[in-house]
């Protein structure tokens, strides 16, 4: 075996292998963790979809992603430790029946459907708070993907997300009569793009007036700072 990475291999790759070929408890240490494996990618330097002896070389790609992991098992071959995987070739139809089907060619149907119902719940409990508190739907985003847990019970997810919900709203009534003061009109309706920044950058709920006002007011000064056209003569 090691007389293979030699042959296939330079550099710090055949280093690796040698290491790797020389020691069974490595083997054992990948084998214990195969599960982590699935979905992984596996890469070759030559890949022929449908290889035959009536098929040409030409066909066949010098480096590509042959396909995901779906299933590893540790084999011995003349008493030498390797890892044999089984791999599906990557999905070329995403439509909901082929994605699923895939899913069921790599062992996750049920993480799969699991993860419809979480995102079918946070896409409805998005749309009732954008329904109830009046605001961008890209407020209410950052609420439900960066504050909250997605629930398979959409209501479950937003009465979660409801809090911040109001939090937010007194936030962008608290910054939008800041800038009336101010009589900066003009930009007021970059308060909830500004709010939303700072929901996405996990900030805590007390800074969200402050780092929203200061976005807005940072903005503000910006577009003063840049040079007016010249007119013509």
């Amino acid at each position: 075996m090691n007389d293979l990475c030699q042959f296939l291999l330079v550099g710090e790759s055949q280093k690796l292998c040698r290491a790797l070929v020389g020691h069974d408890n490595k083997i054992q240490q990948f084998s214990d963790s195969l599960d982590a494996l699935i979905g992984a990618p596996i890469f070759t330097s030559l890949y022929c979809p449908s290889y035959s002896k009536e098929i040409a070389l030409s066909d066949c790609k010098n480096i590509g992603l042959a396909g995901l992991v779906y299933q590893g098992a540790p084999v011995t071959i003349n008493a030498q430790g390797f890892l044999s995987f089984n791999f599906v070739k990557p999905p070329t139809d995403y439509s909901d029946a082929a994605i699923a089907e895939y899913a069921n060619q790599l062992g996750v149907s049920n993480v799969l459907e699991i993860s419809k119902r979480l995102v079918s719940s946070a896409n409805k409990a998005e749309e009732t708070i954008v329904s109830t508190f009046g605001f961008s739907e890209s407020v209410a985003r950052m609420i439900i993907n960066y504050m909250v847990t997605w629930y398979p019970d959409w209501q479950k997810t937003y009465n979660e997300a409801r809090p911040y919900a109001e939090q937010a709203k007194a936030a962008i009534e608290k910054a939008r009569n800041r800038l009336n003061q101010m009589k900066k009109y003009e930009f007021l309706n970059r308060v909830e793009e500004c709010l939303a920044e700072a929901i996405g950058d996990i900030e805590p709920l007390e800074y969200w007036y402050a780092d929203t006002i200061n976005c807005a007011l940072e903005r503000v000064a910006l577009r003063s700072l840049k040079p007016k056209r010249r007119q013509r003569v």
